[in-house]
């Protein structure tokens, strides 16, 4: 998971960044190194956005982001739980 403040944000400009991480994912699948862009949680009150992506490692994540140009703070192991919950991301 990404995590990123974003003060302002709105979510029109979220919606860029989900395309953008989105096409990120599918060019490093094709290149070799397997990244699924699962969805991601946008939470106005606290200018937070959190793009949940499917990988093998932080490594495969982080280039995820960098690729999509997308600033962040930090890159954290998941879990994800509940109804449809597919496990570890």
């Amino acid at each position: 998971m990404i995590e990123c403040y974003w003060p302002g944000i709105t979510a029109g400009q979220v919606e860029d960044v989900v395309e953008r991480a989105r096409r990120s994912a599918l060019e490093l699948t094709g290149e070799g190194s397997p990244v699924s862009f699962l969805g991601s949680i946008f939470v106005p009150a606290d200018e937070m956005v959190f793009l949940l992506f499917g990988a093998g490692s932080a490594a495969a994540v982080r280039r995820a982001g960098e690729r999509a140009a997308i600033s962040f703070e930090r890159i954290s192991r998941s879990i994800t739980a509940g109804a449809g919950a597919g496990g570890p991301v």
